[in-house]
């Protein structure tokens, strides 16, 4: 009687096992009521595992490595991941620049929010401030619908531009404005947006060498 409802008010507390005092060999089921203790939570964690690949969710445990080189670039990716300031992942192509960027993305206050990713070299020059700052629907200007943009669908999380280095110059000063006064204007609109989102970049070519010649 008592000792029942012992076990089930314990259980319904968050006890794994409720093991009774004078219980035969009660070391093997000390042992038992651990082991079971220790897969549960390893099933759990699998199954949050699972959960979070399926929603792209990185983590900077998902990134293993040893040399000195990465090492020291997780650890000053962690400290980034704690501010919002703009971010550069600069690396040859096919090193994990936007998984760092997603794991930036997870480790931070965005993490839930959306993480949207933009190859800015398969967007075309024409259509880049379109994509990236939305546009008002105008058949007179051949736009045949409204879109939200880039930057407003990653509203409170995480922008992340590849390839950035192959923006045209009019596109760079846009996103400059953006990232100085936090507004966006449509295209064919007459009213800004504020937008509260980070800005994640990356490139595979040498940055500083663009800004010297006067590419970017």
């Amino acid at each position: 009687g008592n000792e029942i409802s012992s076990a089930i008010s314990a259980l319904n507390l968050g006890a794994i096992d409720y093991i009774i005092k004078g219980e035969k060999d009660l070391f093997a089921r000390v042992v038992t009521s651990i082991n079971s203790a220790i897969e549960k939570k390893n099933l759990k964690q699998q199954v949050y595992n699972l959960e979070r690949k399926s929603n792209h969710q990185v983590s900077f445990s998902d990134l293993i490595g040893t040399s000195p080189n990465f090492i020291a670039t997780i650890n000053l990716a962690k400290k980034a991941s704690s501010s919002n300031v703009p971010i550069l992942i600069e690396g040859e192509s096919g090193t994990g620049k936007e998984l760092l960027a997603r794991a930036i993305h997870g480790a931070g206050s965005k993490s839930g929010k959306p993480f949207i990713a933009v190859d800015c070299e398969a967007i075309k020059q024409a259509n880049a401030d379109m994509i990236l700052f939305g546009c008002e629907k105008s058949p007179e200007h051949g736009i045949a619908e409204r879109s939200l943009g880039k930057i407003r669908e990653a509203d409170g999380g995480t922008l992340f531009l590849d390839n950035i280095n192959t923006l045209g110059p009019d596109i760079q000063i846009k996103l400059l404005r953006f990232i100085q006064d936090g507004t966006v204007e449509q295209v064919g609109g007459n009213s800004s947006t504020k937008v509260g989102v980070r800005i994640i970049s990356s490139t595979n070519q040498d940055l500083e060498s663009y800004v010297r010649h006067g590419r970017f």
